[in-house]
């Protein structure tokens, strides 16, 4: 006589290649007591739907069925001697369903080998032939999608259309008119158990278009983010300014799917705090349009990141600075200033022509601004290295080697530049 027992606890699954998601997601749905019992009990064999084309015949839940009983359950042969009193015949090596998977049990420790659940699986599902990763949820979603229509109470299907939320009517009314709707189509004990419903509002923004659409969908999986994994934290250099202050280290943490500008705006933030509140310039509150983030790389700017470029761009190993510009406020402002001053210039030539054509010297004769050539002295420049060659007058005490150094861009780095541009200026 042969007897089933329950074990305490289920056994393990054994990877056959790269199988650990499907064997990931077996045991979560193996460890759901509702659906496990629903299976175990064979209760499952009265709602087999094998004629159902979108299901599988009933062959993988019946498979299914089969795996949970070798996971779950033993069977004992209990031989009966001439007394009548049974003696235990010791357990038996597999779970008996027609076609089954190897079963091991070493005492201590017990494992089932799922292939002939993985051969049907791939029978159905050609995606999963063979023994290469792949994703759980992928396979769980296939699995209980299968496992519904296998033992789906509904044999023909009825088109029925969607309905939508009335004028008068509440949530919980609607969502009930939805979910009964949907059983006329839909109805196992898969269903039940893992099925619900999302609130779907939709609202015409058209002109003059008013009309809005509210439905309860029935929804069976609901992603949910792992805290942290959407975030990515970054190193950033900051420079201010004023080199008075020093370099800051800025540590960054931002979502994955951030632009630089929004990689520019916890800078700022961060700056703002580390130079408190001013962000370590002379013009007053750092704005976020007067950063300019780069890429250094061997002591050298190697490209500028725009706004709209998204951070995935920039490799953890990357060097990230982020400069600290005269402020574009004040250069608007000088800007506006200059084009005064032109057209003030422009007025007093005017004038002193006048003047002289009415027969006197022109005595209100000024300069032109200190920040302006003429197109005599710009040309003059341009000759040959004659640019080069006033540097060298103005830097005082530079060489003349000194300053082809500084200005060979092969030959100097980041600093030397800077140092330039602190003496000069």
């Amino acid at each position: 006589m042969t007897i089933r027992l329950k074990r305490k606890r289920a056994t393990g699954l054994s990877n056959l290649g790269n199988t650990c998601f499907m064997n990931s997601s077996l045991q979560c749905l193996a460890h759901t007591a509702p659906l496990r019992e629903y299976f175990l009990s064979r209760e499952y064999k009265k709602d087999l739907n094998k004629e159902n084309p979108l299901g599988t015949g009933g062959e993988l839940a019946e498979e299914f069925a089969g795996l949970l009983g070798e996971m779950w359950c033993e069977e004992k042969e209990v031989v009966k001697d001439e007394s009548g009193t049974g003696v235990d015949g010791g357990n038996q090596s597999t779970f008996n369903n027609n076609n089954t998977s190897s079963f091991y049990n070493n005492n201590n420790a017990a494992v089932t080998y799922p292939r002939s659940f993985k051969h049907t699986l791939g029978k159905y599902a050609n995606q999963f032939i063979g023994y290469d990763q792949h994703d759980s949820q992928e396979l769980a979603i296939y699995l209980l999608d299968a496992l519904h229509e296998d033992t789906n109470r509904i044999t023909k299907k009825p088109y029925i259309p969607k309905p939508e939320q009335g004028l008068n009517e509440t949530d919980e009314e609607a969502a009930d008119k939805a979910w009964n709707v949907h059983l006329q189509r839909e109805n196992s004990k898969v269903f039940d158990y893992f099925m619900g419903q999302i609130k779907s509002k939709l609202q015409c923004t058209t002109t003059n278009c008013h009309r809005v659409s509210t439905t309860f969908d029935p929804s069976m999986y609901l992603s949910v983010p792992i805290p942290g994994s959407t975030d990515r934290e970054m190193k950033v250099m900051y420079v201010p300014l004023d080199k008075r202050l020093g370099n800051a280290e800025l540590t960054v943490k931002l979502c994955k799917n951030s632009t630089v500008a929004g990689l520019k705006r916890h800078v700022v933030d961060l700056a703002r705090e580390c130079y408190n509140g001013g962000g370590g310039g002379e013009e007053g509150e750092l704005l976020e349009e007067d950063i300019q983030l780069v890429d250094v790389f061997q002591d050298r700017i190697y490209a500028f990141y725009d706004d709209d470029h998204h951070i995935d761009k920039i490799k953890d190993s990357d060097v990230t600075y982020a400069y600290q510009l005269y402020p574009l406020a004040s250069v608007k402002k000088e800007f506006a200033e200059y084009q005064q001053s032109l057209l003030q210039q422009k007025k007093m030539n005017n004038s002193g022509s006048s003047d002289k054509k009415e027969g006197g010297e022109n005595n209100n004769e000024t300069l032109p601004p200190d920040f302006l050539l003429d197109a005599k002295s710009r040309a003059k420049l341009d000759e040959g290295n004659e640019w080069e060659n006033q540097l060298k007058r103005y830097v005082v005490g530079a060489g003349s080697l000194g300053v082809v150094r500084v200005l060979n861009e092969k030959r100097a780095n980041h600093d030397d530049r800077v140092a330039f541009h602190d003496k000069i200026t």
